[in-house]
């Protein structure tokens, strides 16, 4: 639909030619925007590759360039987050129990304060991880959680806490991955 024939052809059905040209006109909005969304992408990968820290998160399993760019922006440090609970929360992973004078008010969830961009980064990391050909430990841990909960939704944040909690210590060690067999 947003090919160059696609355009014309939604053109030609429409009779009106203010609406005609007021979608001609969004259509060109939206070339130009793709067209910038590729040099700005081009534009941060070669930028990227000044950045240590970036590379270092690329050598673990599922991360890309672009997702160890994310991570590297929305956390700036690693030492923002004294633990990794705090790290967890921040990314939207964490769990909240609301208490009043000891009684539970609600049932234990995820905390929604925090930077959802940051669990979508978990979240890109586990799937490429669970994609990749080899074995690693993520994809393991994904394994062994499903076996123990048998709830898929369950084992899947717990294997992206185990990414970002993984993600921080390589960052805060200045350590590549190592991923321990066993």
């Amino acid at each position: 639909m947003f090919t160059s024939t696609g355009q014309a052809f939604l053109l030609e059905e429409i009779d009106s030619i203010d609406i005609k040209r007021m979608i001609a006109q969004s259509f060109s909005v939206l070339t130009r925007m793709i067209e910038g969304e590729s040099e700005a992408k081009k534009a941060m990968l070669d930028h990227s590759k000044r950045f240590p820290e970036v590379r270092l998160m690329r050598t673990a399993p599922g991360v890309g360039a672009i997702t160890a760019c994310r991570f590297v922006a929305y956390i700036q440090t690693p030492i923002r987050f004294s633990n990794k609970r705090k790290l967890w929360h921040y990314c939207r992973l964490g769990i909240t129990r609301r208490e009043s004078n000891g009684k539970r008010l609600s049932h234990p969830r995820l905390d929604r304060a925090g930077v959802g961009s940051l669990k979508d980064v978990s979240r890109k990391v586990f799937e490429a991880a669970r994609r990749s050909k080899g074995d690693n430990s993520f994809k393991r841990l994904y394994e062994q959680s499903l076996e123990n909960s048998m709830n898929p939704v369950h084992a899947r944040l717990a294997t992206q806490r185990k990414i970002l909690a993984t993600l921080r210590a390589m960052w805060s060690n200045n350590q590549q991955y190592r991923d321990n067999v066993g």
